[in-house]
């Protein structure tokens, strides 16, 4: 798709973005499961029925403010409230707002443009941000638009190949109507829409929905000319490849990704039981995307398990995937209910109304405590990643960034765990969390040398100089002459789990060989593959692991 014949005015921008400030603690709100406000503008809502409209709105979001604020969040994250279908579609409800028949209106059931123009102000006056959803694939199923623009819209296709790039991006999802971007007058109506609500007070930014499902040429285009508002651009590219995600940023320049395969290796990790060095090879992986990108780290939204659920009911794995997820780069994001621990497995048990009077202050100091301590450490917000030590039940990695080191260690081994030699000055503070407790660390005490058993930390300190190199790995597989394997994994050395761009190796009389140089302190995720004249086969079983920095020579027997 080529948007090269829009209207001059139209693809104006700069050639390089302006980078807003970006938020320290995102805190999303589905704005009908939130708060009702103002009964007044409640329309076929049943409280009782889990596919009808709770009667939330923005009016309910302002009135709660110092609870958000109090959890350390300085940015909020609505669902779309423009207006949208009301009716159910086939039993499915309309609430989450994700069906929109116009983005230049604000809907009545939402409290209108007055609401929202009355939250702006209450949020810029507590130097709040505000991000707001757009629907740039698709509008409702019957949206006024359909008929009065049939034009606006592609052929009612549906996708079939989900891995045809064109059907992705020309198909309807789910059977609602798909606008083709390309179309000038679409795509003024995207952009003027837009420009309209950054226009208010402290709506710094967009969350821009489905963008796997559009064109990567439009998306560089509508955020190069949003440049203007100098809006933050938010997009949610629901999969779980890690270099997907790199190349997304670089092909289409917007500013952030929700970090999907982060959420996956945490949750498989913390929740299931899995090795810590599927969240080490993650991370490693941080250093590979483009500069400027930036990267939102999540536990759960409206589309996935409530963290508790996906976390079996168990409460303390919960607050440990909070403590982790507060002690990588990136920006956290904390779904409206984890603080009293709202549960759903699957929809729309995972979108329940949030529950005011169970609120657990104890959880949501849990929260904001770890909030607070991150928002004064650079390296826990910017630092770049080193895996010092991954195995099965142990985890320690630092980031590094300027004069700054933070450290994050994790222990759920039956034995203490020593920690690796750290490039630690002074300690300027941390946190300990053991069985669901957090306990304060201040800068007059010492370095940890150990990690106690069923243990974590996360500690900042200045840092001393080091000299970092890469180191050359030399992996030997057992095996048949006959049947060469290839290393595909995680890192791009390994092909980016592509096994077109896997590790080749060769026969050396005895074995298959190969060598390969990775950047130190990384972790890759990896499996062998086997070409046949069928494609690729895969090994079964989990994925094997290869550390960078103590992998000097790895046997695969």
């Amino acid at each position: 798709m080529s948007l090269s014949f829009l209207p001059l005015y139209l693809s104006l921008g700069c050639s390089h973005k302006v980078q807003p400030t970006t938020p320290d603690l995102l805190y999303f709100v589905l704005v009908d499961r939130f708060a009702n406000g103002d009964a007044t503008n409640d329309i076929l809502v049943d409280p009782s029925d889990p596919q009808a409209f709770h009667g939330g709105d923005l009016n309910g979001v302002e009135q709660h403010l110092d609870h958000i604020q109090g959890l350390g969040a300085d940015a909020i994250w609505l669902s779309p409230i423009y207006d949208m279908r009301t009716e159910k579609f086939h039993g499915h409800g309309a609430f989450h707002g994700y069906w929109t028949e116009d983005l230049t209106t604000i809907a009545p059931l939402m409290g209108g443009e007055e609401a929202l123009t009355s939250l702006t102000r209450a949020m810029d006056k507590r130097n709040m941000s505000l991000i707001l959803d757009v629907v740039y694939n698709h509008t409702s199923f019957d949206a006024p638009l359909r008929s009065k623009q049939p034009d606006w819209f592609h052929p009612d296709k549906t996708i079939e190949d989900w891995n045809d790039p064109t059907q992705l991006t020309t198909h309807q999802v789910h059977g609602l109507p798909d606008l083709n971007q390309s179309n000038p007058a679409v795509y003024k109506y995207l952009l003027e829409s837009s420009r309209k609500w950054l226009q208010m007070p402290s709506v710094i930014g967009l969350r821009v929905d489905a963008i796997r499902h559009m064109d990567n040429e439009f998306l560089k285009q509508i955020n190069q000319d949003l440049d203007a508002n100098s809006a933050w651009l938010l997009g949610e590219d629901f999969q779980g490849n890690p270099i997907a995600n790199i190349d997304r940023f670089q092909q289409t320049n917007i500013d952030a990704l929700f970090d999907f395969p982060f959420y996956y290796a945490l949750t498989n990790s913390i929740c299931d039981g899995q090795s810590l060095e599927e969240i080490a090879s993650i991370v490693s992986l941080d250093s590979y995307y483009p500069e400027s990108s930036h990267l939102v780290r999540f536990l759960d939204n409206h589309d996935l398990p409530r963290i508790l659920s996906r976390c079996h009911d168990d409460r303390n794995a919960v607050l440990l995937s909070e403590f982790i997820l507060f002690g990588v780069r990136g920006t956290p994001m904390i779904s409206y209910g984890t603080e009293h621990w709202s549960t759903g497995s699957t929809e729309p048990e995972n979108r329940k109304s949030m529950q005011w009077e169970s609120i657990d202050e104890t959880h949501v100091q849990h929260i904001s405590t770890l909030s607070d301590f991150r928002k004064e450490s650079s390296a826990l917000k910017k630092g770049l990643p080193r895996i010092l030590h991954a195995s099965q039940d142990q985890l320690v990695l630092t980031q590094h960034h300027e004069q700054e080191i933070s450290i994050l260690a994790v222990n759920r081994s039956s034995e203490s765990m020593m920690m690796p030699d750290i490039e630690c000055d002074r300690l300027t503070g941390g946190f300990t969390f053991q069985a669901s407790n957090l306990s304060a660390l201040s800068a007059s005490d010492s370095t940890p040398t150990t990690v106690p058993t069923q243990t974590a930390i996360i500690i900042t300190c200045t840092k001393a100089k080091s000299a970092v190199e890469s180191q050359t790995v030399i992996i030997n597989i057992e095996g048949s002459e006959t049947k060469p394997p290839r290393l595909v994994g995680s890192l791009p050395e390994l092909g980016g789990w592509n096994p077109n761009k896997g590790l080749q190796t060769t026969w050396n009389g005895e074995h298959w060989t190969a060598a390969v140089t990775l950047p130190p302190y990384k972790v890759s995720a990896f499996k062998l593959v086997y070409a046949s004249e069928h494609g690729f086969e895969w090994e079964h079983g989990s994925n094997r692991f290869l550390h960078s920095s103590t992998d000097k020579t790895f046997w695969i027997r």
